[in-house]
C-alpha cells in the first residue's frame, strides 16, 4: 500500500478508494491491513467461525455487515446500522468505540462488533432489528 496505515479511519479510506476502483488487490491489501490492527482487546473482523484467511477475506469483500450492541443488563444484542459495505460498517463501529479504544469487550458491559447479516444472534429480540428509523 502507499499510503501508511496508523488507524482504522484510515482503512476505511482505503477500503472506500478500492471499492470505488473495483481494484480487488487493493481491496485484500486493506482485508490483511485490518487483521493486523486486531488486538486482544479489540476484535474487529467477526465473520463466522472460518479459520481460512481466504474465506473471511472473500467475505468481509463481498459481504454486507451489520454493527451490533451487545447490551450487557438485559443480554442483548441490538442492530445499529442496516446491511452495509464492511468499510461503512467499520466507519460506524470506529465512531462508536472511539477508534476501537473502548466499548469493544465482554468487560464494557456493553460494546459494539460488526457481523455478516447472515448471524443469527442466540440473544436477540426481533425488535432489535434495524427498522431504517
Amino acid at each position: 500500500m502507499n499510503k501508511e496505515i496508523k488507524t482504522i479511519h484510515d482503512i476505511v479510506e482505503l477500503f472506500k478508494e478500492a471499492r470505488k476502483q473495483n481494484d480487488e488487490q487493493k481491496l485484500k491489501e486493506c482485508f490483511d491491513a485490518l487483521w493486523e490492527m486486531q488486538t486482544e482487546r479489540c476484535s474487529i473482523i467477526n465473520v463466522g467461525r472460518s479459520k481460512d484467511i481466504t474465506d473471511v477475506s472473500r467475505k468481509i469483500i463481498n459481504g454486507a455487515f451489520i454493527v451490533r450492541l451487545y447490551d450487557g443488563f438485559d443480554n442483548e444484542w441490538i442492530d445499529v446500522s442496516k446491511p452495509l459495505p464492511y468499510e461503512e460498517a467499520l466507519e460506524i463501529w470506529s465512531k462508536k468505540t472511539n477508534g476501537g479504544t473502548e466499548k469493544t469487550t465482554y468487560n464494557d458491559m456493553d460494546y459494539y462488533a460488526i457481523f455478516s447479516e447472515d448471524t443469527m444472534m442466540l440473544y436477540s429480540h426481533p425488535s432489535g432489528r434495524w427498522d431504517g428509523k
